[in-house]
């Protein structure tokens, strides 16, 4: 066999392989229609074409990662649902007890004078207390001195219809009538709320212990909650992806141009947003696509944009969150 004989099979596979090799132009646009019907380009936007050889690989890994923590959150969250649902009916409770003990509780402040009128006499009274922190005046209706702490017993010397002049070691000062009771009401007063101030101090005790752990409780699921939400929108899948074999930016009028090997699998990968009033729309694509012939174009638009997650990537579906139980879970602790 001739040696030329031999070289016409080699060139007709090299010319084949060079056929198959060849490239093409992929062109094409990046813009949103509007509810109103209207077109919105979307410039600057970076538009990847990642080859389906390495993309669809990189979306099986990234499902599978997702599934991982999905399930180990999740099922860190079931008991922490239980609870916080035992711990609400534990608060009702303790709210209920700690109502009832404060229904038979009578403020100091409600054995206080209502009138003038009924404001005692330095004559029959030998002492006065304080209901609440109260103001020390140089003289009725004068300015303020200082605090008076609460329940303090005063020395009254002198008295106006509405205020009491109070010895105060070697000086004096005047306060409200209505800022303080006599030593008989006041100790009537203890006499009747003996035991009930301390039970009410245990009852709040008891009440804000159990709240705090269950806000502390209902924290860790928000935690979690967020963290399942990150594995549950198509920003997770955009994060990290392959390095592309060709990319473009879109110019102002949206369009992009890329150079691509003819009778190959690609993805185009893109993500745009654009400013809505005070809001921000973020929109997703991973298109297939191939160039069939030395030119070729694919529009970019709210026909193939990945808005929601395939049933393929949805990992949160899998996990079968109770999400009504979450929602009464998230609103606990109030």
């Amino acid at each position: 066999m001739s040696r030329s004989r031999l070289l016409l099979p080699l060139l007709a596979v090299f010319f084949i392989l060079g056929a198959c090799q060849s490239e093409g132009k992929l062109t094409g646009e990046v813009f949103i229609v509007t509810e109103g019907g209207s077109n919105v380009e979307l410039g600057d936007t970076e538009v990847r074409a990642v080859s389906s050889e390495e993309w669809k690989p990189y979306l099986r890994e990234k499902r599978r990662r997702a599934k991982k923590v999905t399930a180990k959150k999740v099922s860190r969250m079931t008991p922490l649902l239980d609870s916080l649902e035992d711990m609400e009916s534990t608060l009702e409770r303790r709210e209920d007890e700690l109502r009832q003990v404060r229904n038979r509780y009578q403020p100091l402040s409600d054995m206080r004078a209502t009138y003038a009128d009924e404001m005692p006499t330095p004559e029959e009274i030998k002492g006065l207390y304080t209901v609440e922190t109260a103001k020390a005046k140089m003289k009725p209706y004068g300015d303020d001195l200082y605090d008076i702490r609460k329940e303090k017993k005063l020395n009254p010397i002198d008295k106006t219809k509405t205020y009491f002049e109070v010895k105060d070691g070697r000086t004096s000062y005047w306060i409200h009538g209505s800022d303080v009771i006599t030593e008989k009401r006041y100790k009537s007063h203890k006499r009747s709320q003996r035991g009930i101030d301390k039970e009410m101090e245990v009852k709040e005790m008891n009440y804000e212990k159990i709240q705090r752990k269950c806000e502390s409780v209902k924290r860790e699921v928000e935690n979690i909650s967020e963290i399942l939400l990150d594995y549950g929108v198509m920003e997770y899948y955009f994060k990290g992806i392959p390095d592309p074999e060709k990319s473009d930016r879109t110019n102002s009028e949206g369009k992009f141009e890329l150079t691509l090997t003819q009778n190959k699998s690609y993805y185009l990968v893109a993500k745009g947003r654009r400013s809505v009033g005070e809001e921000t729309e973020r929109y997703h694509w991973m298109v297939e696509t191939s160039l069939e012939s030395e030119s070729s174009q694919v529009m970019l638009s709210n026909s193939n944009m990945s808005s929601t997650l395939p049933d393929s990537l949805d990992v949160l579906t899998d996990a079968q969150i109770n999400t009504d139980r979450l929602a009464e879970a998230l609103k606990s602790c109030n």
